[in-house]
């Protein structure tokens, strides 16, 4: 599996079109070269008890890329890598994170580890144990898919995030649907009562753009700036960002 795994990195930016970072994705490619889309080998790798397998592989390659992609421009930009819940919670989790750090020579405050809500409610507080040690090593912490799940506030103010993501499926919803307008606008406002910053994902119309920034979310994720890239063609942006 590991051979034909690899990533590609979507573009991050805030509100003014500013480069953030980019948010690494597993890719995958079948014997003969054709894609297979995430939406059919997550599943069937988290069925296998592979995903963690998959988050370290995606993970490490991706680091090692930003490491070097860091020492050369010099850009303040940050990685954001998808974990599982499964993955966060094995045991030597954090020893594979220092690992990473230490081989892939990018430094702790340039990577965020995005995980779902649902983690709070299945295990709390070992995994609070965990995201509070993630913390001290200096890395970020995003709370995935925010809205989607069980959203309970008392675990919220207990959790040291920095930023939350708003699902896909609010930002569609958006602009012909008022209240869908106003839960993404309950959504920022939450985040930034908790001092988190809030990014949205799949934006993809000028008037979503528009409503997101009249409702004060920082940062946008999405076809509209920016699809997921090779790293080739990241590193590609990141010069030309740096001299815009």
């Amino acid at each position: 599996m590991s051979d034909s795994l690899y990533f590609n990195l979507q573009p991050q930016f805030d509100i003014e079109h500013k480069l953030r970072g980019f948010e690494a994705l597993a890719r995958m490619k079948d014997s003969d070269g054709s894609l297979i889309s995430p939406g059919e080998f997550i599943p069937v790798a988290e069925k296998a008890g592979l995903i963690d397998k998959v988050d370290i592989s995606v993970f490490r390659n991706a680091a090692r890329f930003f490491g070097e992609l860091i020492k050369k421009t010099g850009a303040d930009i940050t990685l954001s890598v998808n974990v599982s819940v499964r993955h966060l919670m094995k045991n030597d989790f954090i020893d594979e994170i220092r690992s990473i750090i230490d081989t892939c020579g990018v430094p702790a405050d340039k990577l965020e580890i995005e995980i779902t809500e649902s983690i709070m409610i299945d295990s709390a507080e070992k995994a609070l144990q965990c995201i509070n040690e993630i913390k001290r090593m200096g890395l970020k912490i995003a709370i995935d898919d925010f809205g989607t799940g069980y959203s309970s506030l008392s675990y919220l103010i207990n959790f040291p995030a920095d930023m939350l993501k708003v699902d896909k499926s609010f930002i569609d919803k958006m602009n012909s649907s008022d209240s869908s307008k106003q839960y993404v606008a309950a959504i920022i406002s939450i985040g930034h009562i908790m001092n988190f910053d809030v990014i949205s994902e799949g934006v993809e119309q000028p008037e979503q753009l528009e409503t997101l920034r009249s409702i004060g979310c920082d940062f946008i994720q999405g076809f509209i700036w920016g699809r997921p890239l090779s790293p080739e063609a990241a590193e590609d942006l990141v010069i030309q960002m740096m001299h815009s």
